[in-house]
């Protein structure tokens, strides 16, 4: 892992602000593989943890330092330090994420979901659509700090798709919340099914495959909702999902909901 001088420096402050004696600094540096001599007072703590820093940037022993220093701030401190580090970090490529069980430094990917979501939300501005934006700004903001809101949200995100395409078709009966039903109606009304699929077409039994898996991602999604998402009560040994869960289903959900809005795009009219 390598940052850049701005974020050595917020390290080297955040270091310096918590009080820490010359011992305990040596210390703390030597056990990522540094060989420092101990002395009962550094001239400068500043320089000193610089130095440091900079010998173990490029090296995984960084992450580890870093999340070290993390740990160590009481939770409340923890989430305006976390706020900070990562507008030093997000330059860099990476971002800290504490779920409230561990703390991660992981690499910001620009993946194919979020770019999913946004070409939803662009439809629901189209559409005017407040509910669907709603839900796609709770995904984007809930998916490292709570995992079940997202989960959650993804479900909600993908009835509204389907809601939305029943409603152009002029269907009234959009009143179901049982998601593998309202995706299971809006496929039939897209010809989707795989029964719509003549089997005289090149790969016809690859494409009914893949159809019937989307009826399987509505299932999942919502299955994965009931277990770990938001809307029902835990017990109090719940425990919930990462934020890596939270971006598969995410992910998932958010590709099935832009394919059904292309397809219909497709099939009929732009939104």
């Amino acid at each position: 892992m390598k940052v850049s001088f701005a974020a050595l420096d917020f390290l080297v402050e955040l270091i310096y602000s918590t009080g820490i004696v010359s011992s305990q600094l040596i210390a703390f540096f030597n056990q990522y593989g540094l060989n420092k001599t101990q002395v009962v007072m550094l001239s400068s703590k500043r320089l000193f943890a610089r130095e440091c820093l900079t010998e173990l940037n490029g090296n995984p022993e960084l992450k580890e330092c870093i999340i070290d220093l993390l740990k160590q701030l009481h939770f409340d401190e923890r989430n305006k330090v976390l706020e900070k580090l990562n507008r030093a970090l997000k330059y860099d490529g990476f971002e800290a994420i504490d779920d409230g069980n561990s703390i991660e430094i992981e690499p910001i990917i620009k993946n194919s979901g979020q770019a999913h979501l946004n070409a939803i939300g662009e439809r629901a501005e189209i559409l005017s659509h407040a509910s669907l934006q709603a839900e796609i700004r709770r995904i984007e903001q809930s998916l490292h700090n709570d995992p079940s809101l997202a989960i959650g949200s993804a479900k909600e995100m993908i009835e509204s798709v389907c809601k939305a395409i029943l409603e152009k078709f002029g269907d009234e009966d959009i009143s179901s919340n049982e998601l593998p039903k309202l995706v299971k109606k809006t496929c039939t009304k897209l010809k989707l099914i795989p029964e719509d699929i003549p089997n005289s077409v090149r790969g016809a039994n690859k494409i009914k495959i893949i159809l019937s898996n989307l009826a399987a991602i509505a299932q999942q999604t919502a299955e994965l909702r009931n277990l770990y998402g938001s809307g029902h009560g835990k017990t109090g040994s719940h425990r919930g999902l990462s934020p890596r869960h939270a971006r598969l289903v995410s992910g998932a959900a958010s590709t099935l909901a832009l394919f059904l809005l292309e397809t219909y795009e497709d099939q009929c009219e732009p939104l």
